[in-house]
C-alpha cells in the first residue's frame, strides 16, 4: 500500500483501500497463495506470542473479554 501511496500522493484513504483491492483481485492465484502462506506463519506465530503473553501476565484481559 506505500507504493501506491507515494504513486499517488492525492488519493484518499477509501480511494487507496480500493485501488490495493483491485490490485489484489487481479493477483494471479499462486501469487496470493504466497500471501496466504505468509499469513498462516504470521497467525501461528501471534497467536503463540500471546498465549506466552497471557501466561506471564494474567491479569490482562484479551479483546473477548473486555468486549463483554
Amino acid at each position: 500500500m506505500e507504493k501506491v501511496r507515494k504513486e499517488h500522493p492525492y488519493l484518499t484513504q477509501t480511494d487507496l483501500v480500493t485501488v490495493t483491492g483491485h490490485m489484489w483481485n487481479d493477483l494471479p492465484q499462486e501469487e496470493k497463495t504466497k500471501y496466504d502462506e505468509e499469513y498462516k506463519r504470521d497467525k501461528v506465530r501471534y497467536d503463540a506470542e500471546m498465549m506466552e503473553f497471557y501466561r506471564k501476565y494474567p491479569d490482562q484481559k484479551t479483546k473477548k473479554q473486555i468486549m463483554k
